[in-house]
């Protein structure tokens, strides 16, 4: 029986509920190491595509600065392979970054940031899975343990969840409701089309066009950001089953799926308020703090990513997003 690590792709063993901590404990070392070299392989595999472009695009330094990061990649995964836990720059499951984390981050390749910030969050999502998957199952052999009127096998597999906890729990911090458009954030946003500029507290995007803000967002939680569409009429805003969009052929904004008619015009050049909260019951959608609709479909899942467009292949446009702001609590989880 193998179970699936998200995150990291790769399969393992099942364990039993009657293990010991001392067998959870290596299963997981052995797991966690298998699901760091499969990732830094797929990530030296990107690297080394991203370096054959810059070579044929003439860029000697941007090449070079790719080979830099190439040659850190392979002796991380050699040790790894030797069963040795390197750190990973960039890595802090805790959320915060060091001053030599964001000097590191910024003398990087530009070419580069895109497949680095891909291969952190795919480790955050592997750490994140295979420490739930193992704190469950340090759970459940404890009960059994505990059952058994087992002390000593107890009190061994607690420690084995209080090292679990932290770091699972860290990859899900609190969203305090500060500008996601401030430095300390800039790694979470990734462009998938189109051109994106962020200026004096302003994210653009121009022509068809759409950027993500990738972290895990689990509801309740409120999202308000201002809104000025510049030129066009298909901004949107992407929130998992839903969609705060410009649909038809006049300025309009509405949230989708259309189970409702409430169709708000605005103008070009004008700054609008938008907030978007989100219940596991119901989500509410308003424009400059007054109510437009109430959904009695709530948001259950967990969304991956956050998404904001400029435009289309229809209405090319350019939009102008400030002030964006993700309140955030996170609910206990259960034991």
């Amino acid at each position: 029986m193998f179970i699936l690590l998200a995150g990291l792709g790769v399969m393992v063993p099942s364990i039993g509920l009657s293990q010991s901590a001392k067998d959870l404990s290596s299963a997981y070392d052995a797991a966690r190491r298998i699901g760091f070299v499969k990732v830094h392989e797929d990530y030296a595999t990107a690297l080394l595509a991203i370096q054959k472009a810059r070579l044929q695009a003439q860029d000697l330094a941007g090449a070079n600065a790719v080979a830099e990061e190439i040659k850190q990649v392979r002796a991380r995964m050699a040790k790894l392979t030797d069963g040795a836990d390197p750190p990973v720059p960039g890595l802090n499951l805790a959320g915060e970054r060091s001053a030599a984390q964001d000097a590191t981050a910024t003398e990087t390749s530009k070419s580069v940031q895109p497949a680095q910030q891909e291969f952190l969050a795919r480790l955050r999502r592997g750490i994140s899975g295979i420490n739930e998957s193992y704190h469950a199952k340090a759970v459940a052999a404890q009960k059994q343990f505990m059952a058994e009127a087992d002390l000593e096998s107890a009190n061994a597999l607690e420690e084995l969840k209080t090292r679990l906890k932290p770091e699972s729990a860290s990859t899900e911090e609190d969203l305090p409701g500060d500008d996601l458009l401030d430095a300390k954030h800039r790694r979470y946003w990734i462009e998938d089309r189109g051109s994106w500029t962020f200026k004096d507290g302003k994210l653009i995007g121009d022509g068809n066009s759409r950027i993500d803000y990738k972290r895990t967002v689990r509801s309740p939680f409120t999202l308000q950001f201002d809104m000025r569409v510049i030129e066009g009429m298909r901004p949107r805003i992407y929130l998992g089953r839903y969609t705060i969009a410009n649909e038809g052929y006049v300025h309009q904004l509405l949230l989708k799926p259309e189970d409702q008619q409430n169709r708000i015009p605005y103008k070009l050049g004008e700054k609008y308020r938008i907030r978007f909260v989100a219940d596991p019951r119901f989500v509410e959608f308003y424009i400059d703090d007054k109510l437009i609709e109430r959904r009695e479909k709530g948001l259950v899942k967990p969304l991956s990513m956050i998404g904001f467009a400029g435009g289309d292949g229809y209405s090319l446009g350019v939009t102008e997003y400030s002030n964006i702001r993700l309140d955030q609590l996170i609910l206990p989880r259960p034991q």
